[in-house]
């Protein structure tokens, strides 16, 4: 049973698909391998945020909820790659993370290994496995070309 509105998850791939010059089609099993990973407050942290890069603090405006629990949230976020940080002009700015290439990487690359990263590389594992199907002529072409 999903644990997440997948409106919401097609949502959050859309506004993450924009934060990268390729995106990548949002599939039902695309909407699996969010919420093998993500709970229902964090996707409503990261729809909250935006598209736009801000501080720490203008987030935490943005999401309307007590500061612990958004500061419990972003850090979690943080470890799962969801959120990316740059320094700019001598602040610390933070963005949601693209789809690919970036947050697949980030929140497998620690090397450690539990019961939801193995659902998550599992649903990973049959997102690619989907994607097959598209690599014919003319699918492969046009899709090189956008």
């Amino acid at each position: 049973m999903p644990k997440n509105n997948y409106f919401k998850l097609a949502r959050l791939a859309f506004m993450m698909n924009s934060q990268s010059s390729s995106s990548i089609p949002v599939t039902f099993t695309l909407l699996k391998v969010f919420d093998s990973v993500l709970s229902p407050q964090e996707v409503d942290f990261l729809l909250s945020m935006g598209k736009d890069t801000a501080t720490s603090d203008a987030i935490f405006k943005k999401v309307n909820m007590p500061y612990d629990k958004a500061c419990e949230i972003f850090s979690s976020l943080i470890a799962k790659g969801m959120i990316w940080s740059k320094v700019q002009e001598g602040q610390e700015l933070f963005s949601v993370s693209p789809i690919m290439l970036g947050w697949f990487e980030v929140y497998l690359c620690n090397g450690s290994t539990t019961s939801e990263k193995r659902e998550f590389a599992h649903y990973l594992t049959r997102l690619f496995n989907s994607w097959k199907k598209y690599n014919v002529t003319p699918l492969r072409q046009l899709r090189n070309w956008i």
